[in-house]
């Protein structure tokens, strides 16, 4: 099943285990404006309104991942709430990852002063 963690869990884990992967499942366009330092970004659900309780699967989002991470990794998904993390989060469980949705997202992050980047727009 996937699981939720928090911000610092998140950091805590990816420290002790080097086959952790952090996606970014943001809009170019959100993660150009405040990114995480060294991720990868994936777009996923872009343009598309979730309403719970249907899941959503989105090809270019299960390719991408599917062909660039391992099943052996622990993947930690992250957006801008947790919204869409989580659904990341769902589906990549759904197809065999150990996943993980960080509560609170990139606000969460920003809020709590850990480190970003910012790159123009």
């Amino acid at each position: 099943m996937w699981q939720n963690i928090t911000i610092e869990k998140m950091l805590e884990n990816i420290k002790a285990d080097n086959k952790s992967v952090v996606i970014d499942v943001r809009t170019e366009k959100e993660w150009r404006g405040i990114g995480l330092p060294m991720v990868e970004n994936i777009e996923t659900l872009t343009n598309t309104v979730v309403y719970p309780p249907y899941m959503l699967t989105n090809e270019n989002f299960l390719n991408n991942l599917l062909s660039d991470v391992s099943k052996d990794s622990s993947v930690y998904f992250i957006c801008r709430s947790g919204q869409r993390s989580q659904i990341s989060s769902q589906i990549a469980h759904e197809n065999g990852y150990k996943a993980y949705n960080v509560v609170g997202g990139m606000i969460e992050w920003v809020e709590k002063n850990m480190p970003i980047m910012d790159y123009d727009i």
